[in-house]
């Protein structure tokens, strides 16, 4: 599969500010989420909710199509 991996930051977010990547879609690809510091709320159309920390892998797969979210938790 086509494999989506970007990198991001360092970012540094203030009190009461937080990353938002809103839900979207995407099909016939995978994305790699890796963490050096901080954490995210990964979310899914599949049920899949989980918290992603420094060392944690998300390796998400697309397939026929998953819409997703990915925010810091609060």
């Amino acid at each position: 599969p086509f494999i989506f991996f970007d990198r991001m930051g360092p970012a540094i977010l203030r009190a009461g500010q937080a990353l938002d990547v809103r839900p979207h879609p995407h099909i016939g690809l995978s994305t790699v989420t890796y963490l050096f510091d901080g954490k995210i709320r990964h979310r899914d159309s599949l049920g899949t909710e989980m918290v992603i920390q420094p060392g944690d892998v998300n390796l998400m797969t697309a397939g026929r199509g998953i819409v997703h979210s990915e925010r810091t938790p609060q």
